[in-house]
């Protein structure tokens, strides 16, 4: 149970990850603990394969994951995709342990990857594999802000930083960091680079 500016909330967190190894919190709210969340721990133990829609992407430090009123949830679905993972967590059952037992502080969000070394930057141009191929890539960059009409801060946990739905000053207790702080704001902008590599797409992303 969360206090939050609309009254008490339910919450449930699990951690969740794919064939990158990397961990992602995913936090279930309200109706989703009353019914998905008893579902998910009932099959726990053979780390079923989730599939969600409709997800609220959290980024800062990573990437987390959350619910919104659309979401939707479906174990084990009989589609291609997770059947592929099932049969490689199989075989790498050993290596997902090993990452959910870790007491890395930092386990809660997604983290970035080691920076490549100058030796091994290349430029965009010529990159021999399309980006969707690649779990995850360094891209060095100038970023000018072009759009004011936006919100530069965000309500956090004044211990781990974490983002809160905590009203400014309010006591509560954080889900990550298990302490009694208070919400404090912090600086943020949201970006959208345009990276060019064998076709265009944005990217947003918040710094």
């Amino acid at each position: 149970m969360q206090q939050t500016r609309i009254g008490a909330s339910d919450v449930q967190e699990f951690i969740v990850t794919d064939k990158s190894l990397t961990p992602v919190v995913l936090t279930m709210w309200d109706q989703f603990v009353n019914n998905e969340v008893s579902l998910i721990v009932d099959k726990i133990d053979s780390m079923p394969i989730i599939l969600g829609t409709c997800l609220k992407v959290v980024s800062y430090k990573g990437i987390s994951l959350t619910t919104k009123a659309s979401s939707f949830f479906a174990l084990n679905p009989d589609i291609p995709e997770a059947v592929d993972l099932a049969n490689w967590l199989i075989e790498h059952k050993e290596e997902v342990l090993n990452l959910l037992v870790t007491n890395d502080p930092d386990l809660s969000l997604a983290s970035s990857s080691m920076q490549p070394s100058p030796q091994t930057a290349s430029p965009i141009a010529i990159i021999s594999q399309p980006t969707e191929k690649l779990p995850r890539y360094w891209a060095k960059a100038r970023v000018q802000i072009t759009k004011l009409n936006q919100q530069f801060w965000y309500m956090a946990c004044s211990s781990c930083h974490k983002n809160t739905v905590a009203e400014f000053n309010q006591p509560f207790q954080c889900l990550f960091c298990k302490k009694d702080v208070s919400a404090k704001p912090r600086k943020e902008c949201a970006i959208w680079p345009m990276l060019v590599s064998f076709k265009q797409r944005n990217i947003s992303s918040f710094v």
